[in-house]
């Protein structure tokens, strides 16, 4: 009885973990297929491989509780063909490098221009 319990309770765990990760895929970018696999900009494939298979896995409709594990799953294989194509990839890491480039612009001139920020305070002239 008690294994029975403890199997239960890990069974139940497991299956609030794949559902969580389920929605946590389809809530990143359509586009962004890092963040659809959960891996940094960095990641070697290999272990995106590794990610791709175990997300695979887990959010498979046959295997994963949530009634949208179809479209994790079906994200998650997009995201993975997205990384196993040269192009796809080069494209996408040029947009992110893109994006994190007028990032760092917004949050400079946010910080420049910020009023308790002393460099921000113009004298006035007359």
């Amino acid at each position: 009885q008690e294994r029975s319990c403890a199997w239960t309770e890990f069974f139940h765990e497991n299956t609030m973990h794949e559902a969580a990760e389920a929605e946590q895929v389809l809530a990143a970018h359509p586009l962004d297929a890092y963040a659809r696999l959960m891996l940094s900009y960095s990641a070697t494939r290999q272990t995106a491989k590794a990610q791709f298979t175990r997300l695979a896995l887990a959010l498979h409709p046959d295997k994963c509780a949530n009634p949208r594990a179809g479209d994790a799953f079906a994200a998650v294989t997009t995201a993975w063909r997205t990384l196993t194509d040269k192009a796809a990839v080069e494209e996408l890491d040029a947009a992110v490098a893109t994006a994190a480039d007028e990032l760092r612009g917004w949050r400079r001139l946010m910080i420049l221009t910020h009023p308790h920020n002393p460099s921000s305070i113009v004298e006035s002239t007359a």
